[in-house]
């Protein structure tokens, strides 16, 4: 069975620093890709420089000239391509050194039918004090995962491969969504495909590294989540049901109230049930100005000080 062609697009914009790791991560897969792509993202640092090094090496830089942002530049890298199966990576992140050749095996267990997407766990890195945690993430896998993905936020585009027949027929990727881009982009391709899963970590996501990114963006991080629930919302509410819809916005509000959002927190009380006891205690918590993720660290201490206490009264005894 001929194994098909795939190019790898990375957006990239003023990432002159992180992009040689990131790029030396793809060129030194124990399966090559087809093609590397490096959409530079109107940088105004030395990244599509560092870009063309590596044309020798397979590597071509499509330059943008303004930022439109990362989701527009990944189109930009889809439409470019040629190859019949699309990667994605983040130029500040990398990918493990087999992660191309697990996944085309994973393919290769379908045929390598198209209409499939493969995603996998991660290793994270954080870069303040240098410690590695894997990543899980809800394992999608299936003929039909959609409700589970409207349940909960789902694959992580770094290691998502997908025909580039799939994206077409989605109509590529949202370039409006402000983050959560992975998620939307699965709920669409759920739709069309089947979901593999890779349980072992295939990429290496950074953290505190430095430069502005999505994550590290609150505000940013809560309007994309509810621009997700906002064009899913009666997806959501036909095919999951209000506790899922409740869920969801319970959760933007513990988030809002984490992130000190005091103004995002009050939207999301004049929607959820009052009579909920947990949501009682976090209007006090809105009231105090007292973050929940505090309060939470403040329990399990008292739960494990009271954990010693009555090991050391049992001692005594």
């Amino acid at each position: 069975m001929a194994r098909p062609s795939v190019a790898v697009v990375i957006p990239a914009y003023n990432r002159a620093a992180t992009l040689r790791r990131c790029l030396e991560s793809v060129v030194g897969q124990t399966l090559e890709p087809s093609e590397v792509i490096v959409v530079d993202d109107g940088s105004e640092d030395g990244t599509a420089g560092i870009a063309r090094e590596y044309a020798r090496r397979g590597v071509r830089c499509i330059r943008v000239q303004e930022n439109a942002g990362a989701q527009a530049a990944r189109n930009r890298g889809i439409t470019g391509a040629t190859a019949e199966w699309i990667a994605f990576l983040d130029s500040d992140d990398e990918w493990l050194v087999d992660k191309l050749q697990r996944q085309m095996m994973a393919l290769e267990t379908v045929a390598f039918d198209p209409w499939t997407v493969v995603h996998s766990a991660a290793i994270t890195i954080d870069e303040s004090n240098g410690r590695q945690r894997l990543m899980t993430v809800p394992p999608m896998e299936g003929a039909n995962p959609r409700r589970q993905l409207l349940t909960q936020t789902g694959p992580l585009l770094q290691s998502m491969l997908v025909s580039k027949q799939a994206l077409e027929a989605i109509g590529l990727l949202d370039e409006s969504v402000p983050s959560y881009q992975e998620w939307d982009t699965a709920i669409r391709l759920a739709e069309r495909c089947r979901f593999l899963y890779i349980s072992e970590p295939t990429f290496v996501y950074r953290r505190n590294h430095g430069s502005e990114t999505i994550s590290s963006d609150a505000v940013r991080d809560i309007e994309g989540y509810q621009y997700v629930l906002d064009k899913f919302e009666s997806d959501i509410l036909s095919e999951c049901g209000r506790e899922v819809w409740e869920e969801h916005v319970s959760c933007q509000l513990r988030r809002s109230l984490d992130g000190g959002l005091w103004s995002y927190a009050d939207r999301y009380f004049e929607i959820l049930p009052k009579r909920d006891f947990r949501i009682r205690v976090l209007q006090l918590c809105r009231l105090a100005h007292i973050r929940p993720s505090r309060l939470s660290r403040v329990r399990n201490v008292a739960k494990r000080v009271g954990s010693v206490r009555l090991t050391r009264q049992g001692e005594s005894t």
